[in-house]
């Protein structure tokens, strides 16, 4: 396996797994989340996951604010 492969599996599996993609960002030592986003290579419906629980964690923080 490249070192090339070896990222875009990581990035992919850290997203599946619950992992932060501003944390991945910053792992991968990207400085634009779109570059990082491109490294996951999720299907739309891992993207969807993805989404739901940015939202839900969004959601979570909002109302422990108020």
């Amino acid at each position: 396996m490249s070192p090339h492969k070896l990222r875009h599996s990581f990035a992919a599996d850290f997203i599946r797994n619950g992992g932060s993609i501003v944390l991945l960002r910053d792992q991968l030592g990207h400085s634009n989340i779109e570059t990082t986003s491109l490294y996951t290579n999720l299907s739309n419906k891992d993207n969807e996951q993805v989404l739901t629980r940015m939202e839900t964690s969004r959601l979570k923080r909002t109302d422990t604010e108020k």
